[in-house]
């Protein structure tokens, strides 16, 4: 009889990435928090800076994920 290897599903990739992501996504934000918005040059409209606070985290995000992969082609045999 042919034995079936079992593959793996992905859940633990995809857990770990969203965790991954959680933790950017809070990082990011005290970063935003403690070095974008702690010096007020925003005025004093908060809907400015409530929207740079959700924004600008969001963008980073997708820009370390951006240099991650790169970094990670680059250095692997999984070349584009």
């Amino acid at each position: 009889m042919n034995k079936v290897k079992r593959t793996k599903s992905g859940c633990g990739s995809v857990i770990a990435q969203g965790l991954l992501i959680t933790l950017l996504l809070i990082l990011n934000g005290l970063f935003v928090k403690t070095f974008l918005l702690a010096n007020k040059n925003w005025g004093d409209d908060i809907r400015i800076q409530q929207a740079l606070q959700f924004i600008v985290p969001v963008v980073l995000i997708f820009a370390q994920l951006w240099v991650y992969d790169f970094i990670f082609a680059r250095f692997t045999k999984y070349r584009t």
